[in-house]
């Protein structure tokens, strides 16, 4: 009876609504709205989470200040007497509010920082509210990027060249007098870069990362991201030398950590002698030899990956006296770092150049061999080295040399390969390069072409050229090998090649080239802006 009733009173309505007229008689009001809101200067991204992003290189002379502006644009209201602006931070105790439609906000010099306001703003004629979220940050600049040493002998500049991950490219032509502010390594011919990827040792430094930039007279150690100076020559060498040698070149390990070391250098001399350092100590030691080989000359020098328990060993070859050597890194490490050099009798009494002579090498079988190129081995602990032999026109060879494991109290030397290039047609100023991503390959470039060629079939096969007419002077792999953990360094620096192309008309190019994992090229990014480029570094930097 109750259902019955209701479906009753349900139709009276309806009936009633439907008969009713209607007159019009509405009052309507226009409210206002706010339509849209941005900032000036625009933030450099907006994320997936709407938060408004924006990332600085931290300053390095001078405290920065940046105002943030919004834009408010409304419907109907034709100024902002209604509105209300708050910025809103965080802290320890509660909430600090800022009631200003702009806000200033101050990044100190060579400080790393970052801010994350609410930005609030009210509109109380209709009493609606508007919220954003903010994350400004300072950060070191020029990470994972081409240090490029460019310009003529006398007039260089170390210039940097970025590249965001959409691919725009940042050049900075004279990235020390941009941090500095005074030009300095006109004089410089070659850089060469320390990364150290262990924890330990790091946290006795702030800087895990050291570039070293050199000249025939001198060498300095760089903190990379803000230039600072860490060390000059002087300080670097054993006191007791009283004519500092001029210098020749220097490599490192390239990934710096090894069972809890911090890495190591070497510092060649433009005679052939070596001089050690750890990564991050900075302090070099002679290298001392075994009294068979006290006249070596090093002409090219290379610490491969270590293998097993056999730690750091650099391998060296001497195209004078046609022998290969290897040098253990000393084991010792240094945790209290002195203030001062400890003289060359602290450390590595153990350790000396000593004749890698191997069963597999034949009597006189390098005398003919001069070296072309030292890389990266495709084995753990071994390099490769790209000879030609002068006693034959256009023979090449490829020998891949290396420590094998311990055997009694030393250390055996064996080829694992001897491969005769064979078809390989390039020059003189033919570039090599290898990458753990690409075992038993071998790229290489003649004048403006690059190529990859397979040690397993011996096939050739062209991937990219320089369409500028150009030619490549020299390549390098960002990062050419694994950090034993395999979590330090992105599979993408492995397979990201830097070429150096010197254009007809003297200009220098740095070419990006992103690899595929056949060795193709999927992607080139052009660096350019830069004069005759003497040599190129990629930055590699690791956090705590």
């Amino acid at each position: 009876m109750k259902t019955r009733i209701a479906i009753l009173i349900g139709m009276t309505a309806l009936l009633f609504m439907g008969c009713y007229e209607d007159k019009g008689n509405y009052d309507y009001r226009d409210i206002n709205e706010i339509v849209t809101i941005s900032f000036s200067p625009a933030p450099d991204e907006i994320t997936t989470d709407s938060v408004y992003t924006y990332s600085y290189p931290q300053s390095s002379q001078d405290t920065m200040r940046v105002t943030y502006t919004p834009i408010v644009s409304q419907s109907l209201a034709e100024n902002e007497e209604q509105l209300e602006y708050q910025w809103i931070f965080s802290n320890e105790t509660g909430y600090d509010t800022v009631f200003s439609k702009e806000l200033t906000l101050k990044y100190p010099f060579q400080a790393i920082l970052s801010y994350n306001p609410l930005f609030r703003l009210i509109d109380h004629s209709t009493g609606v509210e508007y919220y954003k979220l903010f994350k400004m940050s300072t950060r070191e600049p020029y990470l994972d990027s081409w240090y490029v040493l460019h310009g003529t002998l006398g007039d260089r500049r170390i210039g940097v060249a970025e590249i965001s991950n959409t691919g725009e490219v940042t050049i900075t032509e004279d990235a020390y007098e941009a941090a500095m502010g005074v030009r300095r390594f006109q004089n410089a011919e070659g850089m060469f870069y320390s990364a150290s990827n262990n924890r330990a040792a790091a946290m006795l430094d702030d800087d895990q990362e050291y570039l070293m930039v050199y000249e025939r007279d001198s060498c300095t150690k760089l903190q990379p991201f803000m230039f600072l100076e860490r060390m000059v020559y002087r300080q670097m060498m054993p006191q007791t030398m009283s004519v500092l040698p001029p210098i020749a070149g220097g490599v490192t390990d390239e990934t710096g950590d090894f069972m809890g070391s911090d890495g190591m250098m070497l510092l060649l001399d433009e005679v052939g002698k070596c001089y050690w350092s750890r990564g991050m100590l900075g302090y070099f030691f002679t290298c001392r030899a075994e009294a068979s080989v006290e006249d070596y000359h090093v002409t090219h020098a290379f610490i491969p990956m270590p293998s097993g328990d056999n730690g750091l060993n650099a391998i060296l070859w001497d195209d004078q006296n046609k022998e290969f050597y290897y040098y253990p890194c000393p084991s010792e490490m240094i945790w209290e770092r002195p203030t001062s050099h400890p003289a060359d009798d602290a450390y590595g009494q153990g350790s000396l150049i000593q004749a890698a002579v191997s069963d597999n090498i034949e009597e006189g079988e390098l005398d003919n061999m001069e070296a072309k190129a030292m890389v990266l081995g495709s084995t753990e602990g071994f390099v490769g080295i790209v000879f030609c032999n002068t006693a034959a026109e256009d023979e090449y060879w490829y020998y891949e040399v290396g420590m094998a494991a311990e055997k009694g109290s030393e250390i055996g030397f064996v080829i694992n390969r001897k491969t005769q290039l064979s078809g390989l047609n390039i020059n003189e100023n033919s570039q090599f390069a290898t990458s753990w991503a690409y075992a038993n390959q071998l790229f290489y470039t003649v004048d403006g072409d690059l190529y990859l060629y397979s040690l397993t079939t011996g096939d050739s096969r062209l991937l990219y050229s320089v369409t500028s007419g150009g030619t490549i002077t020299k390549m390098k792999f960002a990062v050419a090998r694994d950090y034993m953990g395999g979590s330090y360094f992105a599979e993408g620096l492995n397979s990201r090649l830097g070429l150096v192309v010197e254009n007809p008309d003297g200009t220098g190019e740095v070419h990006d080239l992103r690899l595929e994992n056949s060795g193709d090229v999927s992607q080139v990014i052009e660096c350019g802006g830069f004069g005759p480029i003497a040599d190129i570094v990629f930055s590699v930097h690791y956090l705590l």
